[in-house]
This record gives C-alpha cells, sequence and structure tokens, in this order.
C-alpha cells in the first residue's frame, strides 16, 4: 500500500514533465509548408481544387492547435497537410494535362464551326444589314483573335485557353441563330390560279 501511494504521485509528476518537454513540431512544419508551396506552384487551386480545399482546411486545423500549444496534434495533423499537398500537386499535374487535350480537341472543333459559318455569313453577305455586316467583321477578328490566345496558352495555361475557348462559343450561338434568321426564305403569298379567281368571283347558286 506505501509502495501505490508513492507510485501515483510519481507517475503523476512524470506526466507532467513530458508534457512540459513537448515542443512546437517546427520540422513537420517546415516540410508540409514546403508541399504547400509545390501544390500552389503545380497550380493545384485550379486543376485540383478538391483536393487543394482539403489542404487549406487542414493547415488551419493544424495552425490552431499549435495556437493553442496542442504540439502532438498539431504534429500529426501537419504530417497529413504534407501527404494531403504531395497528392493534391499529383493531380493538379493530372488535370492540367487532362484539360490540355480537351481544349486542343475544343480548338479544333471551334476552328471547324467557325469555318462554317464564315461560309454562311458569305452566303447571307446581301441579305444582313450595314450594321450587321459590322458586327460580323468585328466578331470575325475578335475570334480569330481568341483562337491564336487560345491556342498560345494550351501548352502553360490551360484553363486560360479553355475561357478564350468559351467566349468564342458564345459568339458562335449568338451568329448562329442570327444567320439563321437572315437567310430564312420569307413566307410567299399561296398562287391564286385563273380559275380559281373565276370561281371565287362567281356568285354562289341559290338553292
Amino acid at each position: 500500500m506505501v509502495g501505490r501511494r508513492w507510485m501515483v504521485p510519481v507517475l503523476a509528476g512524470v506526466a507532467l514533465l513530458a508534457a512540459g518537454c513537448e515542443s512546437p513540431p517546427e520540422a513537420e512544419k517546415k516540410a508540409a509548408e514546403s508541399a504547400v508551396a509545390a501544390a500552389r506552384a503545380a497550380e493545384a487551386e485550379r486543376y485540383a481544387a478538391s483536393a487543394y480545399q482539403a489542404v487549406t482546411e487542414l493547415v488551419k486545423q493544424a495552425e490552431a492547435q499549435l495556437g493553442d500549444k496542442q504540439y502532438k496534434q498539431a504534429k500529426a495533423t501537419y504530417e497529413k497537410v504534407k501527404v494531403a499537398a504531395d497528392e493534391a500537386a499529383t493531380a493538379a499535374a493530372a488535370g492540367k494535362a487532362a484539360m490540355r487535350a480537351e481544349v486542343e480537341k475544343g480548338i479544333a472543333a471551334v476552328e471547324t464551326g467557325w469555318a462554317e459559318l464564315e461560309k454562311q455569313a458569305k452566303a447571307a453577305a446581301r441579305k444582313l444589314k450595314p450594321e450587321q455586316r459590322q458586327a460580323w467583321t468585328d466578331d470575325a477578328k475578335a475570334v480569330q483573335d481568341a483562337l491564336q490566345a487560345a491556342k498560345d496558352s494550351l501548352a502553360t495555361a490551360p484553363a486560360d485557353a479553355k475561357a478564350k475557348l468559351v467566349e468564342v462559343a458564345g459568339t458562335m450561338e449568338k451568329w448562329t441563330k442570327d444567320l439563321a434568321q437572315a437567310t430564312a426564305a420569307p413566307a410567299r403569298p399561296a398562287k391564286v390560279t385563273a380559275p380559281a379567281r373565276k370561281a371565287a368571283a362567281k356568285p354562289s347558286a341559290k338553292k
């Protein structure tokens, strides 16, 4: 009994001493910060948004634990940050490559579609009003500029290239409708034949 009475306060003192010796997880924090920087450099926020969001949430959690001097918990969370940031960087690289391939196909499709619209615009040139012809000229130049900008940014910034294609798609949709309306043949009145005119003019016989 005497031994047990002495052991309890001794164990409590050891626990307090161990807690007092805990220090901020500087190494884990630096490793996590380096991984987050790498994920940011890989543009994870743009090409792996959900994965990067998970990283930012973990960073907030780790910083809060560090501020509350919960060093053991903060160490474990910073370790999770590093793993999540590494995964986000990998996901960003894959997402960027996938978007680049998608946009490359989109550029080809837009160029084909615009070439068809140019044929329609040429065929409908006489039916367009002067302001419509000027609007077509302006939009045609804007489309060519946007397509060139998309091609120029495709390799390094496929997200920017995709945004340019969205602009072009809006212009194409507009002109598809406008040209369809311009080329639509007006409805012609039904041709009345001579016998039909006579029949219409002849009074009906009384019964």
